[in-house]
Parts: C-alpha cells; structure tokens; sequence
C-alpha cells in the first residue's frame, strides 16, 4: 500500500460513525492529512492523539498550534537544533500521525477519543507505520500510547509516568523499533513537559535491531 491509498483509506472509513462511537466527529468529507509525505525511512514517528474539532492543527502553519510548539521545543531542548516550519521538522525526518483520524468533542471542545474509536483506527496507524518505515517510535500522552500499544500489541502501565520509565519494541518490516511513550507537549506549563526532551534524547540513543 503506498501512503496515499493509505489516507484514501482513512477519507473513506466511516467504522465510528456506523456503530455509533460516542464522541467522534467524522468529517463528511476529507480528513486532516500530514502536509507531506513521511521521510522514508523516518527517523522518529511521533503519534498524537487525534485532530482537534476546529481550529489549530499541526501541519496547518496558517494558525498556532500548542502541539506542534511545544514538540519544536521539546526537539530544541533535545537536539539544540531550531525547527522554524513543519518543512524543517519533515526534512529533519521526523513525522507526526495522529493514532485516532478523526477529531472527538462533547458540546463545543475537544473530548479525548473513546477507547473504541482508538481500537477502530489501529489499522490506519499500522499502516501508516509500515510505509514510513520508522527507525523509532514516540507516542505523545497517554490516549496516543494506548493508540500505539493496541496496533503493536504492547501491555503498557496505567500511568504515564510508569510509561516514560519502560521501553518497547514492534517489529516492522525485518527490524524491532524501539518504542517510548512520554508527556503530551500541548501544554508547556504542566511538570511532565521536561521529560519529552529527555525521552526524545532516550529515544534517538537507540538503533533498529535487524529481526532473526
């Protein structure tokens, strides 16, 4: 499958919608998409948790995103290298997926997706794991962790605070990838915000192991 099939795949889908999945807002039409195409092989897969109801987005440069913010600054912390545009972050091969395509809210905001919309897009997510062929894999927050454990089959602690201490591995293609899960960077203000530099810097300390 290439990756466009893979978010054709995505537009189409209407699995929450037919059974009724509390929260979810499928989008009538096309879904929010990455603005490229993943750097192959992508050298850290960040998984969010889902698309915002309205408004901020981030690979929609065209408003302020908390998340795409925090995560460039999470990444300078790490890396002391400035990253000014989603252009930079993609060149520097890095992506970002969300683990459920579709945005949930009760009332006017934003709600975190039920746990069947999260089971429902696993398939999306594996797929688009197995195109970007990712050396390494983050996952941003609880909700985007549960996300990665059910497409890779990984038993995760309850706690994201037991979840930045473990680490994982999926295998992709011929390889294990490493696997951390960490704080979400949407807000730079709550105590978990210095541990996503340093999981990232955990994270690219680490290598694929080639699969026997």
């Amino acid at each position: 499958m290439s990756w466009l099939e893979s978010q054709i795949k995505i537009d189409t889908c209407r699995r929450c919608e037919e059974a009724s999945v509390p929260y979810v807002q499928v989008p009538p039409n096309n879904k929010r998409h990455p603005t490229y195409f993943p750097p192959v092989p992508t050298r850290i897969l960040f998984v969010s948790v889902a698309p915002p109801w309205g408004g901020d987005y981030f690979w929609d440069e065209t408003k302020p995103d908390r998340v795409r913010e925090g995560l460039f600054e999470a990444l300078l912390r790490a890396t002391g290298k400035t990253l000014d545009s989603v252009m930079a972050f993609h060149s520097a091969g890095y992506f970002l997926v969300p683990g459920v395509k579709c945005p949930s809210r009760v009332g006017n905001k934003d709600h975190l997706p039920h746990v069947k919309a999260i089971a429902n897009c696993t398939r999306h997510l594996g797929s688009e794991m197995q195109i970007a062929r990712p050396r390494r894999i983050l996952a941003l927050g609880m909700p985007a962790m549960k996300a990665v454990a059910l497409t890779c089959g990984l038993k995760i602690p309850s706690r994201v605070e037991e979840i930045c201490r473990s680490l994982w591995w999926t295998k992709l293609d011929e390889y294990l990838v490493p696997v951390l899960g960490t704080y979400f960077p949407g807000n730079k203000r709550h105590q978990g915000f210095d541990r996503i530099p340093e999981s990232i810097n955990a994270l690219l300390a680490l290598e694929p192991k080639q699969f026997e």
